[in-house]
């Protein structure tokens, strides 16, 4: 079954006028009544079809009005369904709007586009316009009568997204078409016709990090924007109102300081040359971060704490399509209960389709200064078994930016095989579909505060790539005759807690790291073996150092 439609009300827009639309016109579709008379809602919109006749059973054929957001709501939404014909040749419906645009320098054509079928079941969605277009000429045998230029073809997503596009003033009609058999929905609002001359586009961000005193932001300048204004407040606000504090600046990238710790929630708009301003983004709430300044060994981040994850990394989108590495809950027993975090990218998105990522995800910084080598593991995995050739790469470099790490000597990619059934033939091969260990000797980055950097990259239609459990040892770590230390632990995952056994000395000294290198917990003792009450702790992976008079042991336990 495709989908569960939740729309309470309908009307079908089968007017056809040769009254004409004078811009600057907008029209967002609201303001319906039941059973009234709607007709100047669609007045100078004419629908066309040109395709099979419609056989389904539904309310929903061609080109209809309906609430788009929730049952008996009253923002509304031009519609098209998923339209079935007798013939199973598909539907092929136009929507246009009679349009006079001499009044304009620059008309601007905005609208709202997003649907709610999966990807898969897209054929056809057109945007077009017209310098000739006129009702009065007739239907026309394929088309509206007119010569069609077309702006844009494909599928929307499930966010409504604007679009925007620049028309000459002579246009006398826009058009939207939608064909297809059985295909998927689309939804239109919030359409205008402005003057661009005086347009100013948002603020397009490409990064957004939280410092313990501020945020860094990055993003995609525009030649037409001198200048941006930020504004933020410890408490939510409207945009534009004086309650919040302005900051100005001229460009990205941009860093801002001077923050008490805490959330605040940030609104920006771009100031442009012609003297106007975009609409604000925003205000959205981040918080200021509690990161370590520098990660000491032995490292570990399992991903269990999101406010790190938001806060800790630095992020780039650097194919600009705005989806970076995400922090994601899975199950990873098989009980049916989502109980771990993995860091994700994806190459496919079940509304979007294929996308062809290059995201960064960057750690750090690490300690490397004192030690004598250096060793990182990780976990990583294409997600669907039969969508599984994610191709990534790991650099580890000096500075947490694209171009250092891309520098680096430092580095480790791979591809996984799509599909490769294991030994057995029944299984797959680590990497498909279940976690495979990957590790890398980092020892020539020594004597350095460094950062790590996974990239997503060079690859599109598989699915996700997730990574998990990621650390940084080294077996320099104060150790003396580690051949001499015969020290081992067991995990009770009932009682949570360690157990720490040393079988040719007494231990001297217990200290257990969280994955961002703090200490929770340190124990003296003359015994030989020696527990650990972990069930306070949060869950997630931590190291634990154990000394005797033979030397030091470097434990991995993951408290569940």
């Amino acid at each position: 079954m495709k989908k569960i439609t939740l729309f309470t009300l309908f009307l079908l827009t089968t007017q056809i006028t040769n009254s004409q639309a004078v811009a600057p016109y907008t029209q967002n579709f609201n303001g319906i009544v039941a059973g009234g008379d709607n007709s100047a809602i669609v007045e100078n919109w004419d629908q066309y079809f040109f395709g099979g006749a419609t056989s389904d059973t539904d309310i929903w054929n061609g080109w209809s009005l309906n609430p788009g957001l929730a049952p008996g709501s009253v923002a509304y939404t031009l519609y098209h369904d998923d339209d079935e014909t007798a013939t199973g040749t598909g539907v092929d419906d136009w929507f246009v709007l009679h349009l006079d645009c001499t009044q304009l320098t620059e008309p601007l054509f905005n609208y709202v586009e997003f649907q709610t079928f999966p990807i898969s079941y897209y054929e056809f969605h057109g945007v077009y316009y017209s310098e000739d277009y006129n009702p009065a000429n007739g239907s026309g045998a394929s088309e509206p009568n007119g010569t069609w230029v077309e702006l844009t073809q494909g599928a929307a997503t499930t966010t409504p997204t604007q679009r925007s596009f620049t028309i000459p003033n002579t246009s006398t009609a826009i058009a939207f078409r939608f064909t297809g058999e059985y295909a998927d929905n689309w939804f239109i609002d919030d359409i205008d016709i402005i003057e661009g001359s005086t347009f100013c586009p948002s603020p397009s961000i490409t990064g957004w990090t939280m410092t313990n005193d501020g945020v860094e932001f990055n993003g995609t300048n525009d030649s037409s924007i001198t200048g941006y204004e930020l504004e933020y407040s410890p408490s939510t606000f409207t945009p534009g109102d004086g309650t919040a504090t302005l900051y100005q600046f001229d460009s990205f990238p941009h860093t801002l300081t001077g923050l008490a710790s805490g959330t605040y929630y940030f609104a920006m708009r771009s100031v442009c040359s012609n003297g106007s301003y975009s609409d604000y983004i925003g205000p959205d709430p981040w918080t200021t971060s509690n990161c370590v300044g520098l990660y000491t060994l032995p490292y570990s981040n399992d991903f269990e704490d999101f406010d790190a994850w938001q806060s800790c990394n630095t992020y780039f989108d650097s194919d600009g399509d705005n989806n970076y590495w995400n922090n994601i809950l899975y199950d990873s027993d098989g009980d049916g209960t989502v109980d771990n975090r993995y860091a994700a990218s994806f190459s496919y998105d079940n509304n979007a389709g294929p996308l062809t990522p290059d995201n960064w995800v960057i750690f750090g910084p690490i300690d490397l200064a004192n030690v004598n080598d250096a060793t990182m593991t990780w976990k990583a995995m294409g997600t669907d078994q039969n969508w599984c050739a994610e191709n990534y790469s790991v650099y580890v470099g000096t500075e947490p930016t694209v171009s250092n790490l891309l520098g680096s000597a430092v580095s480790f990619s791979e591809t996984f095989p799509s599909g490769t059934p294991g030994p057995g033939g029944g299984t797959f091969e680590p990497g498909c579909g279940s976690f495979a260990d990957r590790s890398l000797d980092i020892s020539a980055m020594v004597g350095n505060q460094v950062y790590v950097g996974f990239r997503h990259h060079g690859v599109t239609d598989m699915y996700v790539l997730a990574v998990d459990e990621l650390a940084v040892t080294s077996e320099s770590l104060g150790v003396q005759n580690i051949e001499q230390t015969m020290m081992n632990y067991f995990y009770d995952d009932v009682a949570k807690a360690v157990t720490i056994n040393s079988s040719n000395a007494p231990l001297s000294e217990l200290i257990v790291y969280n994955m961002l290198g703090q200490v929770v917990s340190e124990k003296t003792t003359t015994k030989s073996s020696e527990t650990i009450d972990m069930s306070t702790f949060d869950k997630g992976v931590y190291i634990i150092k154990a000394f005797s008079e033979l030397g030091t042991k470097t434990m991995r336990v993951i408290n569940y």
